[in-house]
């Protein structure tokens, strides 16, 4: 098993996982995993584009404390299909 980022063509590493790191800026990632599957004897090639980004860098949401033990959050970025989730009950 190997990884790699294809635009870079850089093996990042063998194994079932991989460690992709946080940028300064959010990027598109564009990687791959070759594996060798031994139930079907072929050689496989899987892969995955992600948008990465700080999860806790968002300067696209604000917050304010609504005076009835609760804050109201706000999103005001230019987006569609917006949908808020507690991550805590997820």
């Amino acid at each position: 098993m190997t990884w790699y980022n294809d635009d870079t063509g850089e093996e990042l590493g063998t194994g079932t996982s991989v460690v992709i790191p946080l940028g300064p800026t959010c990027y598109q990632f564009n990687g791959s995993i070759s594996y060798y599957d031994i139930v079907f004897e072929r050689w496989v090639i899987c892969c995955i584009s992600i948008w990465i980004c700080d999860p806790y860098d968002c300067d696209k949401i604000s917050y304010v404390f609504n005076g009835s033990n609760a804050f109201e959050l706000t999103f005001e970025g230019i987006g569609s299909q917006i949908t808020w989730y507690n991550d805590d009950t997820k």
